[in-house]
């Protein structure tokens, strides 16, 4: 398991056409997560475009720590991140050390958290899956850890692949699958990835409404 650079990264290492099976469309799927009820990271969304300096400068000066994400508008593909970046001339310098012409791109800029756990849901509506890892954000997008695989199962209750799943792996697992749940049986649909922080809050990242490519 791995975000979706490190997907279309290695797809496009090996020729395949991914984007068919993926179904993004960043516009929506932010729209989707802000709108959703879902807890998620304040953001400011820039056109690169308009590169706007100040805009950057206040949203760091606003949070201890700020994580970026640069993609191309065109090629889907073409992503670069980095967390943990304390000023706004420690951003404006990764984005000049990518050597890109930054009109071609869009900017995000997130608030960042130490987190202690990360992982993603499908979820069909009723039997969601669930993967979690126990590391910092850089460790669940590298797959470098070891993911425990959970599901709601029949009778409502979660059940893990693996033996021996320690407990605050179990419970973060039930604590983020609350979150998408309506009713006693039944679940938002769609695919969701989170983080859960050090001090125990959830910040969902992604929510993607199709789903047939993650619970087939």
């Amino acid at each position: 398991m791995a975000t979706w650079s490190n997907w279309f990264k290695t797809a496009k290492e090996k020729n395949f056409s991914i984007e068919k099976y993926l179904f993004i469309n960043q516009a929506e799927d932010l729209e989707r997560l802000h709108s959703s009820g879902l807890p998620f990271y304040d953001f400011i969304l820039i056109d690169g475009k308009n590169f706007d300096k100040e805009k950057i400068q206040a949203f760091a000066a606003k949070h201890e720590s700020t994580w970026i994400r640069i993609y191309n508008k065109e090629d889907k593909g073409e992503k670069y991140h980095k967390l943990g970046l304390k000023s706004g001339k420690e951003i404006f310098s990764f984005i000049e050390s990518l050597k890109i012409d930054v009109s071609n791109f869009n900017i995000q800029l997130f608030e960042y958290v130490e987190n202690k756990f990360g992982g993603n849901i499908a979820s069909d509506g009723q039997f969601p899956k669930i993967e979690l890892i126990e590391g910092k954000q850089e460790l669940v997008s590298r797959s470098t850890e070891k993911y425990f695989h959970g599901q709601i199962n029949a009778i409502g209750r979660l059940a893990f692949l693996e033996e021996n799943v320690p407990k605050n792996i179990r419970s973060t697992a039930a604590k983020v699958i609350d979150y998408i749940k309506i009713a006693r049986k039944e679940f938002l649909s769609g695919y969701f990835e989170f983080v859960v922080s050090d001090k125990g809050k959830a910040y969902f990242l992604d929510y993607k409404k199709e789903t047939k490519a993650f619970t087939s």
